[in-house]
């Protein structure tokens, strides 16, 4: 009975250091999930900050992108405006040369007569 006692005694001791072997081995198993989905965090915020600082570069360029395009629609508008104006003051003076050559020749005609009648 003595050897049966000593057998069964030896097998429950080496069930229950089995049985702790297990639980510290899931205790470390369970520090390194925690471990590992803290690293994870760290560098997922880490991630997030520096998107996060792109996102404002970028938004920031695209403002700026935004105010060029607007100041160079008003400038594309300005040369369009003063070429209209300047075709439009060349009319006008290529009919004022009109008129003052006419103006002119009349003058020498009215001289002339002037000249000629006196």
């Amino acid at each position: 009975m003595t050897t049966r006692t000593e057998a069964a005694a030896e097998k429950i001791a080496s069930r229950e250091s089995l049985q702790t072997k297990n639980w510290i081995l899931a205790g470390v198993v369970g520090g390194l999930l925690l471990f590992v989905q803290a690293l994870m965090t760290f560098i997922m915020s880490n991630a997030a900050t520096k998107m996060d600082v792109y996102s404002k570069g970028l938004s920031e360029v695209l403002t700026a992108v935004q105010v060029m395009n607007a100041r160079n629609e008003a400038l594309t508008q300005r040369v369009a405006e003063l070429e209209k104006a300047k075709s439009d003051a060349n009319a006008v003076h290529a009919n004022i040369d009109v008129r003052l050559r006419s103006v002119e020749q009349r003058a020498a005609i009215h001289d002339q007569w002037m000249t000629t009648h006196k």
